[in-house]
């Protein structure tokens, strides 16, 4: 066992991070809920959303098409009726004025002119997806759910856009901080007895396991010395191992190698980055080995060259993609069945079927 002295309270240190996750989600919240009263929000508040890279303003819908895995996709140009001098390219063309909305932002899309009914308390939900590309003279956006592809209420959704001025604000993402949230949760409530030997190490309650070195075959030939002692290192590691260095000397190139003697040892792999860009670039590299691999998450944050790639349009283009269409249209069907049900009997009838 490592001294205690330089061990880490896993409790106290989930409990500091829900602290911070719960401060950070506020304020996304707190932006985000102007999405859901686009009637009342003011021409210069949503300038100043604009100013401080929380909402695009302007916008009108030009253009829809079906893409990156049966989504609905919509093409935002700036109106050119409201269009300044300023923003205008030297041919004429309205630009879109700056912003901070990037690709992989979760944003909805409004009617700038709907006036609430006064009758009617609800939301103006307009539509809801992920921005895909960004440009001085457009805005591309992804809806609908991830796994879901291409849904009716998304098409309707689209289709109330055309013909209005719209504005497009980013959304706080509730799914990350969720998942976030909820593995904190489970850090701060464990005994000591449920921890893994992993997080044992990892927080400093106990040291690694030592080496076990074995002969290694290596199957990238330009690998150098420093790179074939990491690779050894890592395979001889039972615990934990860091391989570290400064830019341009090959960390990613010898992580390459180290998946592929992993894979060739029959082990199942989870490659985790800081970005999507990160990611990515393992993907596109291991794809050139002709490594099976499945990049998961959304399709829009994606870059082309590994969509091929990716969980989404691997299941709706696989032999079991028509399997899990079939699947999904009959849950929704059977969900639709329930909700139209009137009596609390026939519902319960209705579920009782489907289990």
């Amino acid at each position: 066992m490592c001294s205690t002295k330089m061990a880490t309270s896993i409790p106290l240190f989930a409990k500091a991070q829900l602290d911070l996750l719960l401060l950070e989600h506020e304020a996304e919240v707190s932006t985000s809920k102007l999405a859901s009263t686009a009637a009342s929000v003011s021409p210069a508040t949503r300038r100043t959303l604009q100013s401080t890279g929380h909402a695009l303003t302007g916008l009108i819908l030009s253009q829809v098409r079906t893409g990156l895995g049966g989504r609905v996709v919509g093409e935002f140009a700036p109106d050119p009726a409201i269009a300044s001098d300023e923003t205008r390219a030297a041919d004429g063309t309205p630009r879109l004025g700056s912003h901070g909305i990037r690709v992989g932002d979760v944003v909805r899309v409004n009617d700038t002119g709907k006036k609430k009914d006064t009758k009617d308390k609800g939301e103006d939900k307009g539509a809801e997806g992920v921005v895909t590309r960004t440009g001085d003279r457009g805005l591309w956006i992804a809806f609908g759910k991830q796994g879901s592809g291409a849904k009716k209420e998304d098409d309707e959704a689209v289709e109330e856009l055309w013909g209005k001025k719209l504005w497009a604000i980013k959304l706080a993402n509730d799914v990350t901080y969720r998942r976030m949230k909820q593995t904190m949760e489970k850090m701060e409530k464990m005994g000591e007895a449920e921890y893994s030997q992993f997080m044992r190490v990892a927080f400093g309650h106990t040291t690694p396991l030592p080496h076990s070195a074995e002969p290694v075959e290596f199957i990238d030939p330009s690998l150098n010395d420093s790179q074939k002692d990491a690779i050894r290192f890592a395979l001889a590691a039972q615990d934990i191992a860091l391989i570290h260095g400064p830019p341009g000397t090959g960390k990613t190139h010898t992580l390459i190698e180290l998946i592929l003697q992993l894979v060739q040892r029959k082990k199942r792999i989870l490659v985790c980055g800081p970005s999507n860009v990160s990611v990515d670039n393992i993907v596109e590299r291991l794809a050139k080995t002709k490594t099976p691999v499945v990049r998961i998450g959304h399709p829009a944050r994606l870059l082309p060259s590994v969509l091929d790639h990716s969980l989404e349009v691997l299941t709706q283009t696989s032999d079991a993609g028509g399997i899990v269409k079939d699947i999904r249209k009959e849950m929704d069907e059977k969900q639709a069945s329930i909700r139209k049900t009137r009596s609390g009997r026939e519902r319960r009838e209705s579920e009782s079927q489907n289990v």
